[in-house]
């Protein structure tokens, strides 16, 4: 059974260790929408204080292993290993966070030898876990999942992550053109959590960020799911775009990126 696995209890406990003040946090932010600075500041020291207590626990479990933290969205390797790095979100989604969205999450992936071993994704606002392990599959709330098996982009829910300069991008357009459901919800990890477990179909980034995306990739991964750059390569280049999704939509996307 995969929730019997050594490093899903460490990485579990390490989140529920930091989730309970992170879930009173979230229950206060909406006393502090009247005052876009102390709303901002209250999230940093959410932040702090969750990434503070994942690092404790997560040190105390295994000592030897390194760790890599995206705080505010920069690379900071707080101890290095050759071998093994835990890599950490303390919050992705942090707009929503602010403004009281119950759609956020804390991530926690394994980097083993510069793979993606295993990972997880939390949402305290519900209590969501989203795991997956190299080679044994992923799960969501203890029960395996699979991607959906959608064939059609009309008929599919895409997320698609662009920014303001991505607009005038021809192959936006393409997107725009053939896609009829898309979203942008704002938590990365748990947008390509839903791909995994079916809710959603297909995801597409003009930017790609293994430190960032790697609990999703490997859920996605691991749920039977399929990644790549915009040339259809596995997506290893900080620099390059990805596709995400299950077979068929994967195929699509990336034949539509490739053609324009």
């Amino acid at each position: 059974m995969i929730t019997n696995s050594a490093l899903y209890n460490v990485m579990l406990n390490a989140i529920h260790q930091s989730s309970r003040l992170l879930k009173r946090d979230f229950g206060e932010i909406e006393y502090l929408q009247s005052s876009i600075k102390d709303s901002r500041l209250f999230v940093q020291k959410a932040e702090e204080r969750t990434r503070k207590l994942i690092i404790s626990e997560l040190s105390k479990s295994r000592p030897d292993f390194g760790l890599i933290d995206t705080f505010e969205n920069q690379e900071t390797k707080i101890k290095s290993s050759r071998d093994r790095n835990w890599i950490i979100k303390a919050i992705d989604g942090k707009i929503n966070f602010s403004r009281g969205l119950p759609y956020f999450s804390t991530s926690i992936a394994l980097l083993e030898n510069n793979i993606i071993f295993a990972g997880l994704v939390y949402n305290s606002a519900n209590d969501d876990i989203f795991y997956a392990e190299k080679g044994i599959g992923a799960i969501f709330n203890n029960k395996r999942i699979r991607v959906s098996s959608r064939k059609k982009l009309k008929e599919s829910i895409i997320i698609l992550d662009a920014k303001k300069e991505n607009i005038a991008n021809k192959k936006f357009a393409a997107l725009q053109n053939n896609i009829s459901h898309r979203r942008e919800i704002g938590s990365t990890c748990l947008d390509l959590a839903y791909v995994a477990s079916g809710r959603f179909d297909g995801y597409l980034s003009f930017e790609y960020d293994l430190l960032k995306y790697a609990s999703g990739l490997i859920l996605i991964r691991e749920a039977g799911g399929f990644l790549s750059d915009f040339d259809g390569n596995e997506p290893f280049s900080r620099t390059s775009g990805l596709i995400a999704g299950n077979p068929d939509i994967h195929k699509k996307l990336t034949e539509l990126i490739i053609s324009h």
